[in-house]
């Protein structure tokens, strides 16, 4: 089986290779170009996500049968601080769950560190995985300002959140009505039109937050496929406006006879 010959050289110290549904690019592991199925924080420690993939791969399978050869087993398993910083740096992603898979604990525990990196450490605490030293609150940062600053949270959240980027919207061979109805709706986004044709190189420009793409036809549906195996296209949020079912790539469907009004909640959830 070529992906079984994928996986294990993955797992052996490969940074390179494909195989038809799966990848390696670096230290992850890809199913369908995209969607990130491993990643490998060191040579005896590896985090695997933990829910199924899109495709119909048996990424998981194989991946057990092939760290449990190398006398790797689970160590860890959930949302854990330290692994999603890893994955947010290194693979574009954050907010899922993953088992981790090592040796021992202690060996687990000390591979995350080292990939972290030292500066993560908790006050306090001598490792960069003692969640507890995370979790333990800390002195008010009140008692340390002078004067009477209150409770200056909601202050500083509404100063970053002023300095943040404005949301970019790309629409996908979408008619011009349907993006002039984007426009009105999401007025805090900045709503860009490309045809299929230079909409690959726009996305790698234009950073998108989301993405909506015509796909009724054949076109569309390779342009999703493509867009995931771009870095730019491997985590944003796509929805494929098609009265089909979803295809392969697209987080969700809109349907293609209704309004952007009737769109707007779905979007607006799908938006930062």
């Amino acid at each position: 089986m070529a992906d079984l010959g994928l996986v294990e050289a993955f797992v052996g110290g490969v940074r390179s290779g494909s195989v038809p549904g799966l990848q390696v690019t670096g230290d992850v592991l890809y199913v369908a170009g995209w969607w990130h199925a491993a990643l490998r924080v060191s040579n005896d420690a590896f985090i695997v996500r933990a829910e199924a993939p899109p495709e119909p791969v048996p990424v998981f399978d194989l991946l057990t049968v092939c760290l449990e050869r190398s006398g790797l087993r689970v160590v860890q398993g959930g949302d854990n601080p330290l692994i999603n910083a890893i994955t947010y740096v290194e693979a574009d992603v954050s907010g899922l769950e993953w088992d981790l898979w090592a040796p021992t604990a202690e060996r687990g525990a000390e591979a995350i560190a080292t990939r972290v990196g030292a500066e993560t450490v908790a006050p306090g605490s001598s490792s960069a995985f003692d969640l507890q030293a995370w979790d333990t609150p800390g002195e008010p940062l009140t008692e340390n300002l002078p004067g009477n600053y209150g409770d200056i949270s909601a202050q500083f959240a509404e100063a970053f959140l002023d300095g943040m980027p404005t949301p970019v919207v790309v629409a996908v061979g979408l008619p011009s009505d349907v993006v002039r109805g984007l426009e009105v709706l999401l007025t805090a986004c900045r709503v860009e039109s490309k045809e299929l044709g230079e909409a690959l190189s726009a996305c790698g420009l234009l950073k998108p937050d989301l993405v909506l793409v015509d796909a009724s036809e054949e076109r569309g549906r390779h342009f999703i496929l493509e867009l995931r195996g771009e870095a730019c296209g491997r985590s944003i949020p796509v929805v494929a406006v098609t009265n089909d079912p979803v295809p392969a790539g697209a987080n969700m469907t809109l349907a293609a006879e209704t309004s952007p009004i009737d769109w707007h909640q779905q979007l607006v959830e799908l938006l930062p």
